[in-house]
């Protein structure tokens, strides 16, 4: 009898030991399912956003081209009101030197006046405005 307890109880063994190398088989397999599923669920996520920025990159691109573009119209136009400008005051320069009626003076101060000066044709400077303050939203707070 005791031949035949000790034999069960070796068999209770072989078994338990059998029953959980297979326990810890699964959950290995379970715990490696679960990795690959977050990873998968991360690169899903990943691919979104790279496409996101993809995307917000070529809208900037298509916008930045369009700047450039009307930066070279507006250059190009600056040209020519600038040598339009030029053109211009080179003719009074010449047809005012030619007139013996006018002082030398009177030239000087006309030709000042042809010149763009930015302290004296400034609206800031010559008005005295400011640029508008921020309002203290703190005072309108504290008065009920």
């Amino acid at each position: 009898m005791k031949k035949n307890f000790l034999n069960l109880l070796g068999n209770i063994k072989l078994y338990g030991s059998y029953y959980f190398a297979i326990i810890s088989v699964l959950g290995a397999v379970w715990g490696a399912f679960a990795i690959y599923d977050n990873w998968k669920d991360n690169n899903a996520v990943l691919q979104s956003n790279v496409n996101t920025i993809i995307n917000a990159q070529a809208k900037a691109a298509k916008t930045d081209s369009l700047l450039l573009e009307q930066q070279e119209k507006m250059k190009g136009q600056l040209n020519e009101i600038q040598g339009t400008t030029e053109a211009l005051e080179n003719s009074y320069v010449k047809r005012l030197s030619n007139d013996k009626s006018l002082s030398k003076q009177d030239f000087l101060n006309y030709m000042e006046g042809l010149s763009f000066d930015v302290k004296k044709n400034s609206l800031i400077e010559s008005v005295g405005v400011k640029p508008p303050l921020i309002p203290d939203l703190t005072a309108s707070k504290r008065d009920p």
